[in-house]
């Protein structure tokens, strides 16, 4: 049997193959490779449509093109020709919007003289302002501006500090009150545990109501786990801050990748990349903002035999609805994935779909928004150097989820090849599934805990287990 989550055959994945209940559209170029193309972000206007930027790192620019309907617009420069922005793969501009107004931040080269700038169009992109300065920090130097949108349709942005010398790495947060015209002095959103940050990992800002969450990457001598500052005055302070990440991944090198968060409730869902278990993979984590606690931390797919890294990931989200995408290499097979669930707090998804997939490991980094019945997905596609968007509808049907539960049975091994252990004491019922949604025949002995899986193809599966009141539906894989 083949694995399928793996879609090696197809370069774009089709409707029939999508494992998320989502319907795919046919995919579309934004703009060819005379942009460069670098880490693209996007939003959507109160018309529901796309909105997409990019740096060109070659020509230190940031471009714009906005979804028509039938194509993308032709893309705009909006920084001024006299700023030249930072721009890479792993890191450059950023976006939010709130319906036809949307904010773009920069940062203008060279980093150590000059600021970080804010530009705003209020009709949906079709003019954009000149540059707005966010930060006035003449003894300190910035980098990686990130922003969201408050609820009062307002700019916040975070971005990273350091003394002359690149020393002294924390993150920061200015809020505007006059749609980014102006900002008020920057104030402190790490150092919870008197540490530096990462000084190479972009961060990022999750808004829900007055509560703002900067997720950075920490650095406690290598130690570089995940962080939360949280602000509940709609960030005038952040006197608090929680791990947000348990993988303990100590590494003398500069992973440059940071977190992505959203706020559902009273809830904080981030993700991130960490080589804590040995490899690169992408974590979702699961905190509570009510007494700041971290609640879960775990492998967002799982590890399966052929998967060789993780990376990049971003979650965005509408209502209860979550999309989660990333970039995996797969048999060296460069992917870009999406896992997506129409109620997070039903659970986890357990497929994901292929958006993209090529076999010349030359796709980069993507993005993802979700809005009220629909996911819309960007990439970067350096195997012809082009940007492409693809957009899909979902409803609350037919989503198959890991159910949210304390009762978690540990599967030793796993993966494994003839018997599985079931440590879980009590379990009344156990169900294996493909991942088709069809029952697999299997021997599960009570008595001694162990499940024979020994006649079974290779690949992923379900497992359903239950001592009659709780169950748990966990991943296994099977190889021989």
């Amino acid at each position: 049997m083949k694995l399928i989550l793996i879609i090696c055959c197809s370069i774009i994945i089709e409707t029939a193959f999508a494992q998320t209940g989502i319907s795919w559209s046919a995919p579309v170029i934004v703009a060819d490779a005379s942009y460069d193309n670098q880490h693209p972000r996007i939003a959507i206007d109160e018309a529901v449509s796309a909105m997409v930027i990019w740096g060109d790192a070659e020509g230190g620019n940031i471009y714009f093109s906005k979804w028509d309907g039938n194509v993308f617009s032709v893309p705009v420069q909006v920084n001024p020709a006299s700023d030249e922005v930072f721009a890479a793969d792993w890191a450059g501009p950023d976006l939010a919007s709130k319906g036809d107004t949307v904010y773009i931040v920069y940062k203008k080269m060279p980093e150590d003289s000059n600021p970080a700038y804010l530009v705003r169009s209020l009709d949906g992109g079709l003019t954009f302002s000149m540059p707005f300065q966010v930060e006035s920090i003449a003894d300190s130097i910035s980098r990686f501006p990130t922003v969201a949108v408050n609820a009062t349709g307002n700019p916040v942005v975070g971005f990273m500090k350091f003394n002359n010398d690149f020393l002294d790495s924390r993150w920061a947060v200015a809020v505007s009150d006059d749609a980014g015209s102006t900002f008020s002095a920057d104030v402190k959103a790490s150092g919870y545990t008197n540490t530096e940050v990462c000084d190479c990992c972009p961060g990022s800002i999750a808004i829900e109501g007055n509560t703002i969450a900067l997720l950075y990457r920490n650095n406690n001598e290598n130690l570089r786990n995940m962080w939360a500052g949280i602000s509940a005055d709609n960030g005038v302070s952040f006197p608090t801050g929680l791990p947000i990440d348990d993988t303990n991944w100590y590494i003398n090198a500069c992973p440059s990748s940071g977190p992505d968060g959203v706020i559902i409730d009273d809830t904080l869902y981030a993700v991130f990349m960490s080589g804590g278990g040995g490899a690169n993979r992408v974590y979702i984590s699961k905190s509570a903002l009510t007494n700041l606690q971290s609640t879960s931390t775990s492998i967002l797919t799982g590890n399966f035999t052929e998967l060789q890294s993780q990376n990049y990931p971003r979650i965005s989200s509408y209502e209860n609805a979550v999309a989660i995408v990333w970039k995996q290499v797969v048999n060296n097979s460069a992917q870009i994935a999406l896992a997506f669930t129409a109620d997070i707090k039903s659970g986890i998804p357990v497929t994901y779909d292929v958006i993209a997939d090529n076999t010349n490991n030359s796709i980069a980094n993507a993005d993802v928004f979700v809005s009220g019945g629909k996911v819309h997905v960007v990439w970067q596609d350096d195997s012809d150097g082009t940007l492409k968007y693809i957009s899909g509808n979902y409803s609350n049907t037919g989503q198959q989820n890991v159910e949210v539960s304390d009762f978690t049975p540990e599967l030793l091994p796993n993966p494994c090849s003839q018997f599985v252990t079931i440590l879980k004491a009590n379990i009344s019922e156990v169900v294996l599934f493909n991942l088709q949604g069809q029952e697999v025949n299997q021997l599960y002995d009570p008595s001694n805990q162990v499940m024979d899986v020994s006649s079974l193809d290779n690949g992923l599966y379900i497992l359903k287990m239950t001592d009659g009141e709780n169950f748990s539906i966990q991943k296994i894989a099977i190889y021989h």
